[in-house]
C-alpha cells in the first residue's frame, strides 16, 4: 500500500500499459473512497459535538492525536481529510491527462462539455463550436478518471 501522494505520482509516471493504468485507477478510486468515507464520519461527529452532543456509540475510530471528546480535534481531522481528498482528485486529474496524451479534445469530449465558446474578433457576436471525436476502446476504462473532478466535486 502506498503511503504518500508523492508515491502515487511516481506510480502514475511509471504506468506504461493499459493494465498498469487500470491498476492505478482502481487503487486511486479505492483511496479516494476511503478518504471520503472518513471525511463523512468526521463531519457527522463535528455536527454532533457542535450541538453539544456526546460521541455516538457507533463513532468512528478517534483521530490519532488529541482528545476525541473535543470538537477541535475532530475539526482538525475533518480539515486534513478535505485536503487529502483534494490532493487525490488532483492526482486523478493528472491521470486523466496522461491517459489521453494531454489531448484537450478528448478531455473536453468526455467531460460532458460539447459546446465551447470559440475565440472571436473584437465586435463579432460570440459563436460556439462543437468538439466531438471517437475514442479508442482501450481508453474507455479511463472515462471515470476524465470526469473525476466533475463527478466527485458535484459540478456539471
Amino acid at each position: 500500500m502506498l503511503r504518500t501522494i508523492a508515491e502515487m505520482i511516481t506510480w502514475l509516471r511509471a504506468c506504461e500499459t493499459w493494465e498498469h493504468c487500470y491498476d492505478f485507477q482502481r487503487y486511486l478510486f479505492s483511496r479516494l473512497y476511503e478518504a471520503q468515507e472518513r471525511h463523512q464520519e468526521c463531519s457527522r461527529i463535528v455536527k454532533r459535538l457542535s450541538r453539544r452532543g456526546a460521541l455516538p456509540v457507533d463513532a468512528p475510530a478517534p483521530p490519532p492525536t488529541g482528545d476525541p471528546l473535543q470538537l477541535e480535534t475532530w475539526e482538525l481531522e475533518l480539515y486534513v481529510y478535505e485536503r487529502l481528498i483534494r490532493q487525490l482528485r488532483t492526482v486523478g486529474d493528472g491521470f486523466a491527462w496522461t491517459c489521453f496524451g494531454y489531448d484537450r479534445r478528448a478531455i473536453i469530449t468526455l467531460s460532458g462539455t460539447t459546446r465551447l465558446a470559440c475565440p472571436t474578433k473584437a465586435g463579432e457576436q460570440r459563436r460556439t463550436c462543437s468538439h466531438r471525436g471517437p475514442l479508442e476502446k482501450q481508453r474507455d476504462f479511463a472515462v471515470y478518471g476524465l470526469i473525476w473532478h466533475d463527478v466527485f466535486a458535484g459540478t456539471p
